[in-house]
């Protein structure tokens, strides 16, 4: 029961990848996808406070955040600049025709015999300026929402990497355990397979032990997976998912 449910999941598993990286399902049902490296555990020297300065300056979340504050800010200052009296400089120049037939006077303005000029200044001092307040107070109260939002973001940036790098952290202790007790497990499985040579032991001790050994196997490699995706659950918070996998977008 246990085989036939690890074969369900690896035929799930292998779906769900070739899912993902092409968009042509049917065409690769028959692919049998293979590991070309085995999971590894390389040690990392954590820095939660580069990680807070990395996540805290490319995350998307926050750089969109960022770009929707600051977008109100603008139009919180054009809202509070129609509270204030406009002032409008004025200005024009033309040229006149003032003989009694038409046609003279079209002469006059393409010889331009009466040039006009004039120049002024216009103050509009609004006495009930209602629409600019309230579209004043609707900026300053949809800054302040998005303001906590950006804080809010910001926090649950630096809660995620702070969970991250401690999950990442015990992940790799237990990849140190299971990798101790898959080393026992196998020594444990020599010593019984020679004492059954010598007939001091059972075949049914020795398959006892083969399967411990298989758990030790599945645990370690159980744990090898979780510290894996801890890491990229790292740098997905950091914002640094695509760097880590080596791949650059090219957007034109």
């Amino acid at each position: 029961a246990d085989l036939l449910q690890s074969e369900a999941r690896l035929g799930d598993a292998s779906t769900n990848l070739r899912n993902l990286i092409n968009d042509d399902l049917g065409g690769w049902d028959n692919v049998l996808l293979n590991p070309t490296l085995m999971l590894t555990a390389e040690p990392v020297a954590f820095d939660k406070k580069d990680s807070w300065h990395k996540a805290l300056t490319q995350s998307p979340d926050i750089v969109d955040a960022r770009l929707q504050l600051d977008s109100q800010k603008v139009r919180l200052k054009f809202a509070k600049n129609q509270l204030f009296p406009q002032l409008d400089l004025l200005g024009g120049y033309g040229v006149l025709g003032a003989e009694s037939k038409f046609g003279m006077s079209l002469q006059d303005i393409e010889d331009q015999k009466l040039p006009n000029h004039y120049a002024g200044m216009r103050l509009n001092f609004p006495l009930n300026n209602r629409n600019a307040r309230e579209s004043h107070k609707q900026g300053k109260l949809e800054q302040e929402r998005l303001l906590l939002s950006y804080k809010r973001i910001e926090q649950n940036i630096m809660r995620d990497i702070d969970i991250s790098i401690r999950s990442a952290k015990t992940s790799f202790e237990r990849v140190n355990a299971a990798r101790k007790q898959h080393e026992f497990a196998a020594q444990a499985l020599d010593a019984e397979e020679k004492k059954l040579a010598n007939g001091k032991s059972t075949a049914f001790q020795v398959l006892q032990i083969q399967r411990d050994l298989t758990s030790a196997e599945a645990s370690e490699i159980n744990a090898l997976s979780d510290y894996n995706k801890e890491l990229y659950r790292l740098s997905q918070a950091e914002g640094d998912i695509l760097n880590k996998l080596g791949i650059v977008l090219d957007i034109r």
